[in-house]
C-alpha cells in the first residue's frame, strides 16, 4: 500500500472540518470539479491531492515530522534516535548511530551549510 503524508496543519484543518459536519462526498466532488473549497477553507489545503485529502479525512494518512533545530538534532542522534536532514535542492539523508562510527563524523554531517538544511527526527526504528 502506498504511504501517504500529509502535514500536521492540514490534517487538523481537515479534522476541524469534520467536526463541523462537513460531508466527505461533497467536497470530494467538489475538489474534483474545482479547488475552491480548498482554498476558500484553508492555505494549508492548497496544493494537496485527492489522496492526500481523502487519506487525511480518514484519518489514515501519515503525519510529516516538523523540522527541528540543528542542537535538537544533535541531541536526538546522541539519543541513538534517526535524524534525517533535507538540504535547498531537495536530497533527504540519513544520520544513525550505525551508520557513522564516529560522532564526530556525523556531527560533521549535522554541521556542514546547517543553515541551508531542514532537520527532522525520525522515530527510532530499532
Amino acid at each position: 500500500m502506498k504511504k501517504i503524508t500529509v502535514t500536521r496543519e492540514q490534517q487538523e484543518t481537515i479534522n476541524t472540518m469534520r467536526r463541523n459536519n462537513f460531508d466527505f462526498e461533497n467536497m470530494k466532488a467538489t475538489t474534483l470539479n474545482g479547488q475552491w473549497v480548498r482554498s476558500v477553507q484553508s492555505d494549508a489545503l492548497n496544493g494537496m491531492t485527492d489522496e492526500q485529502f481523502s487519506a487525511a479525512w480518514f484519518c489514515a494518512a501519515d503525519i510529516e515530522p516538523e523540522p527541528v533545530e540543528p542542537w535538537e538534532a544533535y541531541r536526538a542522534y546522541y539519543e541513538g534516535k534517526k535524524v534525517r536532514y533535507v538540504d535547498k535542492n531537495g536530497a533527504r539523508n540519513s544520520i544513525r548511530n550505525n551508520t557513522y562510527g564516529h560522532v564526530g563524523l556525523a556531527f560533521s554531517a549535522i554541521d556542514i551549510r546547517a543553515n541551508e538544511r531542514k532537520f527532522y527526527i525520525l522515530e527510532d526504528e530499532s
